[in-house]
């Protein structure tokens, strides 16, 4: 069987989680086009603030149209904060949003069309945050890209908060220096 497109692998994630009214947003990747640069991705990265009995719920959905979840997943979720629900050689990755920082991104999310179905995605801001935690090189490639397009649209202030905060949460107290000197090389500094 042949590896599924990611617009298809998209909208078969959305069309199983919008009906089951979940609180969620659309990060990494996906999202980078209302921001940033398009760039190749090779997941769906979703963010999803559930209870036990949502999560259950949303994990029969996602079985019930044809993706594979592991078992366990339901239980593991509570512990590992996430869980991967994969279709012919591509996944969805379900982030628990349980932190302050989740929470915040979920309530400013905002709504874009991404491949013929409007979601909640994060915003400029928020995504670039997303990526500094996960600090890989590509998600600095991305957060460069983010910063170009955006530039003095961004939120300093809320970045500077922000980035403080995850820092102290975190223990990646590289967070806020590197976003300082992100910004800094584009003629932007924080507040």
């Amino acid at each position: 069987m042949s590896r599924i497109d990611i617009d298809d692998l998209y909208r078969r994630a959305i069309d199983v989680v919008e009906p089951e009214r979940i609180r969620y947003l659309v990060y990494g990747g996906i999202a980078l086009p209302a921001w940033g640069d398009l760039h190749a991705t090779e997941d769906v990265d979703l963010v999803i603030r559930v209870d036990e009995d949502d999560a259950a719920r949303l994990i029969a959905a996602l079985r019930k149209a044809g993706f594979h979840v592991p078992d366990r997943s339901e239980t593991l979720l509570f512990i590992d904060a996430w869980f991967k629900a994969s279709m012919r050689g591509r996944d969805v990755d379900f982030a628990l949003g349980v932190t302050e920082f989740d929470e915040r991104a979920l309530a400013r999310a905002v709504r874009v069309r991404i491949y013929d179905r409007v979601v909640p995605i994060a915003t400029a801001e928020d995504l670039i945050l997303y990526k500094l935690v996960a600090h890989r090189r590509k998600d600095l490639a991305h957060i460069e890209d983010i910063i170009i397009r955006q530039g003095a649209k961004l939120d300093l202030a809320y970045l500077r908060e922000w980035s403080d905060r995850i820092a102290a949460a975190t223990g990646k107290f590289e967070v806020p220096s590197v976003l300082k000197q992100m910004l800094a090389e584009e003629g932007l500094s924080l507040p």
